[in-house]
């Protein structure tokens, strides 16, 4: 089923800066699910991602894209797999002096030579898809800070990439946009039947929409399971997280 597709697996990974944060990690991200990473400060949510992507130095393990070995492809091969894996950063990462479609165009005009009108049609229903197209010639500056979470979406599955990271997308949002949010990546799921892995404590967000739950304790998987199984069988640090909304 298309549901259980694999789209990225990593085997006892250690990853870090100048030293491992992760020590020894296993989980497999699935096509069609949103999957959660929590734990606590330092332990390792957003090293996790950015070891899958290349962005901080693997010391030992294994990180699988489609089947494929990442660490052990060559360069080019490296770029090609990395094109079915989208990221959004945490604070959106746009550029300020250009307006909303180019910044969410910028990997098609960096990676592509589709003529400039295709590309503004591709952002124009990337847009749409986050309901930001009325966005499209404004400025970052002129937008809110939900509407540049939605941007930064938007860019980030501008190649229509078949698993969406996204690091602390509800960060600094009140309640309601926050929610609006978490409905528009529900949404994505739904209608791109992709992938979505979430890091976030935002326990409403994880109830809302959250599908499965890797819960990370001083580098380790400590959990990896459904919410259901997080709420019954996880481990103690785990359950405080949903007994926090009783």
């Amino acid at each position: 089923m298309e549901k259980t597709k694999e789209i990225v697996k990593v085997v006892n990974l250690h990853a870090g800066y100048t030293y491992p944060i992760l020590k020894g990690v296993n989980t497999i991200f699935y096509k069609n699910e949103i999957k959660f990473i929590m734990g606590e400060s330092g332990g390792g949510k957003s090293t996790l991602l950015k070891a899958i992507i290349g962005l901080v130095k693997v010391y030992q393990g294994e990180i699988y894209i489609n089947g494929e070995n990442f660490l052990e492809a060559s360069y080019e091969k490296r770029k090609n797999m990395l094109k079915r894996i989208g990221f959004m950063f945490q604070s959106g990462a746009l550029i300020s002096s250009y307006p909303i479609w180019e910044n969410v165009a910028l990997p098609l005009i960096i990676n592509t030579d589709f003529p400039i009108d295709l590309i503004k049609d591709i952002v124009y229903s990337k847009l749409k898809l986050v309901k930001l197209e009325k966005a499209f010639y404004k400025l970052p500056g002129e937008l809110s800070g939900g509407m540049i979470k939605r941007a930064a979406i938007a860019r980030a599955i501008i190649d229509e990439p078949e698993i969406l990271f996204c690091d602390e997308p509800t960060a600094g949002l009140d309640p309601l946009t926050a929610a609006e949010l978490d409905d528009i990546i529900l949404s994505l799921k739904e209608t791109l039947k992709i992938g979505i892995i979430i890091v976030s404590h935002e326990i409403e967000s994880i109830i809302r929409i959250g599908d499965k739950i890797l819960f990370l304790q001083k580098g380790k998987d400590v959990f990896d399971g459904t919410l259901k199984e997080a709420k019954e069988k996880g481990p103690e640090e785990l359950k405080r997280y949903f007994e926090l909304i009783k």
